[in-house]
């Protein structure tokens, strides 16, 4: 068996850290969340190692295929998973702008997606009287993004400017800066001169909200309304979360328990909770902070977005629930446009069936629908979780 480590591309280096990150690998194998972390305080010269790691013995060879060859860790939290394995199991991870497709190495059938890794990150603290005065905050949050595989850009007080050409390229947010609900200050330039929630939601229209937005502001949470953070960062859909400090301009005695709240939140969300949960645990473990940070989620559901004409592949879990063989014939429809599929389960299976479709050429907001028939009789009519929108 053949263990070594490999090169992460997440290996960087700041003004303040140098950070060095591997994945492990065996037997052409990568091991699913597996990481040796090397950091360097080039402040104190202090070196620390950070490493999740498991002895997995893979059960052969890497085969010809696509895509990546990944000892899958079925506990992994970031996963959505149509048919989950009961152990480490050996499957191809294909990446995509759209996020990841996990394929069972064994029966070439697609088991599961994830969206969270990698993808990239903002991370930027803004200008306090010219000088750089909360890189702790923002190394928490750099650091957390950074173990987590994610490609991080780093700001260092930025302008205006710089803060406006990032917007649109990442899908988790961090910032420290004065300011309140709709904007806040990067501190060069004048007081005058801000970035605001409006400016972040003219910038992200046409894409998915963030997933993940911390506003480091004094008052960035003091309402969660429209034209606020919660919104641009959100625009309100499930999935999709702000958590940021509140009252604070007019509690400032409360500052001092702001670095270990934000400490404790991503510590937990480096452990694999939820946003959610990670806020709830930072509260519990610093409860005189609790009166001053806010969490808010979407609500409403968000909406596929693809160009007019695209050809895309819709995947549909199907499962027999019946101890026969049955004979399936679908039809899946989308405005105009629609896919046939016949297939056949046995007994007990599950199986994922994929629909070639053709987007519609009007833009517009679709519904999607799925009707399954057995000797030419409906037997179930479905409507998709999330509407499709041509843009």
């Amino acid at each position: 068996m053949a263990e070594h480590l490999a090169v992460d591309p997440a290996s960087v280096e700041t003004a303040n850290w140098r950070s060095s990150r591997y994945k492990h690998e065996i037997d052409g194998f990568i091991v699913d969340g597996d990481y040796l972390l090397e950091k360097l305080n080039k402040r104190t010269q202090v070196e620390t190692t950070e490493q999740v790691w498991h002895d997995i013995v893979p059960p052969f060879e890497v085969p010809e295929g696509e895509g990546i060859p990944t000892l899958v860790n079925p506990d992994n939290p970031f996963y959505v998973w149509d048919r989950k394995p009961e152990q480490w199991h050996p499957c191809w991870f294909i990446w995509d702008d759209r996020g990841l497709t996990i394929i069972d190495m064994v029966t070439g059938e697609i088991i599961g997606h994830g969206t969270q890794i990698p993808a990239e990150a903002l991370v930027l603290s803004c200008a306090d009287d010219g000088i750089d005065a909360w890189y702790n905050f923002r190394e928490v949050a750099y650091n957390h993004y950074l173990s987590m595989g994610m490609i991080v850009t780093n700001l260092i007080m930025p302008t205006k400017a710089e803060i406006i050409s990032e917007i649109a390229g990442h899908l988790y947010w961090f910032h420290i800066a004065h300011g309140t609900d709709t904007f806040f200050q990067p501190g060069v330039g004048g007081l005058a001169v801000q970035v605001t929630a409006a400016e972040v939601a003219e910038e992200l229209q046409g894409r998915e909200p963030y997933i993940l937005a911390f506003v480091g502001s004094c008052g960035a949470m003091d309402s969660t309304g429209p034209g606020t953070w919660s919104q641009a960062f959100t625009k309100n859909m499930k999935g999709h979360t702000v958590v940021g400090f509140k009252y604070l301009s007019q509690y400032t005695q409360e500052w001092i328990y702001s670095l270990s709240w934000v400490q404790k939140f991503y510590h937990y969300l480096g452990l694999g909770y939820s946003a959610e949960a990670a806020f709830e645990e930072a509260v519990v473990d610093v409860p005189e902070f609790s009166p001053y940070i806010d969490i808010y989620e979407g609500t409403e559901e968000f909406p596929h977005i693809f160009l007019p004409g695209e050809v895309k592949i819709a995947t549909v879990s199907m499962y027999n629930p019946t101890s026969s063989r049955i004979n399936y014939d679908s039809i899946l429809s989308l405005g105009p446009s629609s896919s046939e599929q016949s297939f056949y389960l046995f007994g007990y299976v599950n199986k994922s069936v994929g629909f070639p479709i053709t987007m519609p050429l009007t833009p517009g907001t679709y519904p999607v629908y799925l009707d399954v028939y057995v000797t030419g009789v409906l037997i179930a009519h479905y409507r998709a979780p999330r509407d499709v929108r041509i843009i």
